[in-house]
């Protein structure tokens, strides 16, 4: 309906518009840092971000985050609550520390996304049993001879017809062609 793809419109507009922000928000944090917007005082008790903290996403610094593989799908996990920061990554594969660390985040990483494969497989085993619960439609009643005579019939004269038609366009008679499809049409009640 008019509403539902005026809500899509909306909600496609808002996450560029988000997504242009968020943009422009990252470019001024590397020219001017994060701490950018803060008063003087804030700023005495003000820590940069180091990729050790527990706002910094591990997942991100060691392979890549689950919460960016199934954007705008069913799966979508949102946003990642921790930072993703190309500086922070970077200072993270420098760091003396990083072979050591390498491992645990790893396993964190391997660990989620186990959790996230058995929680989607029990998603798809649930919609596999709901489609067995649901009732399949019973079979068309059997046609009697005298209704199956007909049947055949009926699609015989069709398919002479549109032979008819075909050989009239391959002969160029185009116009006569498509008088002919439309009786054919028309006697046999076939709608599109």
């Amino acid at each position: 309906s008019i509403y539902e793809n005026i809500l899509k419109f909306f909600n496609l507009f808002s996450q560029f518009r988000f997504q242009v922000m968020d943009a422009q928000r990252a470019l001024l944090d590397e020219l001017m840092g994060t701490a950018r917007n803060l008063t003087e005082e804030e700023k005495k008790g003000y820590r940069e971000l180091r990729w050790d903290d527990k706002e910094v996403c591990a997942f991100y610094m060691v392979r890549f985050c689950p919460h960016d593989l199934f954007v705008n799908t069913r799966s979508d996990l949102g946003q990642c609550p921790r930072v993703h920061d190309p500086k922070l990554k970077e200072s993270f594969e420098k760091s003396s520390r990083h072979d050591a660390y390498v491992p645990k985040f790893e396993a964190e990483l391997a660990k989620f996304c186990e959790k996230l494969v058995m929680d989607l497989d029990r998603r798809v085993r649930r919609g596999r049993e709901r489609l067995a619960q649901e009732v399949e439609p019973a079979p068309p009643a059997p046609l009697s001879a005298e209704k199956s005579e007909q049947l055949s019939v009926l699609e015989e004269k069709i398919k002479n017809l549109l032979e008819q038609v075909e050989s009239l366009g391959e002969a160029g008679k185009v116009d006569e062609a498509e008088a002919l499809m439309r009786k054919v049409l028309l006697r046999f009640s076939i709608r599109f």
